[in-house]
């Protein structure tokens, strides 16, 4: 089997040849873009004009604005500028400064809120364009990738409870993993502060990001994958989940496979990342990110500081904190191009291409073919690109006749470079005719 590199950039040369998913990747194949968010602040005089002036709706983000009570306060708007059906800008605006903690309380006092530090300030609209998300390659074979800016402020759990006797907080035993712990995101004390399963920052990634940042066909490009759970050093692990979307563990950004030093308290330019204008606007500190690794304390995970730092425990690790970054993660699942179904196939082809025998057939061992043409049914259709593909990555082994059709570049290997010319035959972006 080839490489998974080859293979997701194969993937991506095939169905970039004609437009898709916005899918992209860089000239050292070390990042791709997919999917888009709000990031950069909009500063133009005339767009601006045009957002503040543009039929919106204001929704309110539901913010933490007492102790475990959801306020009306911060509020977003998501705005279509040029009638396309997609997000190309969006609206935020405060008429008080979100507090550091959910435990604490939304104020016009901007002493306990990063959001003026960063130049936001209440009672003012901000608006934000909806731009493409860069994602690093972390592991070629598994096809992991990680967003390569910070793209959001959250909270690892919005609601932080503790049982009490009298003044002293007190432990309750957890019967998923025999330990004692002493903060909970539910008001039955039942469910960790630090349990990356019921966190509220994984219902965020996998429901509102999940739904914001991908329409239908780029979420046909992300693998739903089992995430083990490991706290650190094992202390308070817990079970296995299935996610689309994630965050990186404290083992991860310790990994050399993936680029990161091995050492978490060293300065790693690796883990440092870049803030995106948006996450500054809602509460950001720096450039502080979390991890999904439950810290050595009770009351949150792991972090990675702006230096690089990994912080594996303290109070940087509360799970309450609202100005630390998300730079969610996610697996490229490859079945959703090398085994889509004739059906979902007629669905999805732009274009079908008859190719005329007279120009492009040939004889082999008195059985003739069409150039691109691999199921031999007379039309270079889209399934001939996926075919000629799965050959490459040596997926599937081609009969003598399959492979002389395939090799339409006549080099004596099926490429994904074959594959590319005959999705762009079958888009009639290229003529067969030519080969």
């Amino acid at each position: 089997m080839k490489k998974f590199l080859s293979i997701l950039l194969s993937v991506i040369m095939l169905i970039t040849a004609i437009p898709f998913a916005g899918v992209g990747v860089s000239a050292d194949y070390n990042y791709i873009t997919l999917g888009s968010y709000p990031q950069s602040e909009v500063t133009d005089d005339d767009t601006l004009l045009a957002l503040s002036a543009a039929s919106k709706e204001w929704i309110s983000y539901g913010y933490m604005e007492l102790s475990n009570t959801p306020g009306d306060y911060m509020w977003y708007c998501d705005i279509d500028i040029d009638g396309d059906g997609a997000n190309d800008y969006r609206g935020v605006k405060f008429s008080k400064y979100r507090p550091k903690l959910t435990t604490g309380t939304a104020s016009t006092d901007a002493d306990y809120s990063y959001q003026e530090d960063n130049g936001y300030y209440i009672d003012t609209e901000y608006y934000f364009a909806y731009e493409p998300l860069t994602w690093r390659v972390l592991d070629a074979e598994t096809g992991l990738v990680m967003c390569e800016n910070i793209i959001d402020s959250q909270a690892y759990n919005d609601y932080y409870y503790y049982t009490t006797e009298g003044s002293f907080v007190v432990g309750k035993k957890i019967d998923n993993n025999g330990e004692e712990s002493y903060y909970f995101s539910d008001v039955a004390c039942e469910n960790p502060v630090d349990k990356w399963e019921t966190s509220s920052i994984r219902y965020r990634l996998n429901v509102e990001f999940y739904n914001i940042a991908f329409n239908l066909e780029e979420k046909n490009l992300i693998r739903s994958s089992t995430l083990t759970n490991y706290g650190y050093k094992n202390k308070h692990s817990y079970s296995d989940t299935s996610d689309n979307i994630f965050l990186l563990t404290y083992y991860d950004v310790l990994n050399t496979d993936y680029g990161f030093s091995s050492v978490d308290w060293t300065n790693d330019e690796a883990k440092m990342a870049k803030s995106t204008d948006y996450a500054k606007s809602q509460g950001l500190d720096g450039a502080i990110w979390s991890l999904r690794t439950a810290s050595a304390y009770d009351d949150g995970p792991c972090y990675v500081f702006s230096d690089g730092f990994v912080y594996s425990g303290g109070v940087y690790c509360s799970s309450y904190n609202t100005y630390i970054g998300i730079r969610p993660a996610f697996y490229f699942n490859l079945e959703s191009i090398f085994y889509q179904s004739e059906e979902e196939e007629t669905t999805t082809e732009k274009a079908e291409v008859t190719t005329e025998a007279s120009e492009t057939t040939t004889t082999i061992d008195d059985s003739e073919f069409i150039l691109g043409d691999i199921n031999g049914d007379g039309i270079i259709k889209a399934n001939d690109a996926r075919k000629a593909l799965r050959f490459s990555a040596e997926l599937e082994t081609p009969t003598d006749a399959e492979f002389q059709a395939a090799d339409v570049n006549k080099d004596g290997q099926i490429r994904a470079n074959d594959a590319r010319k005959i999705l762009r035959a079958s888009a009639d972006l290229e003529d067969p005719a030519s080969w």
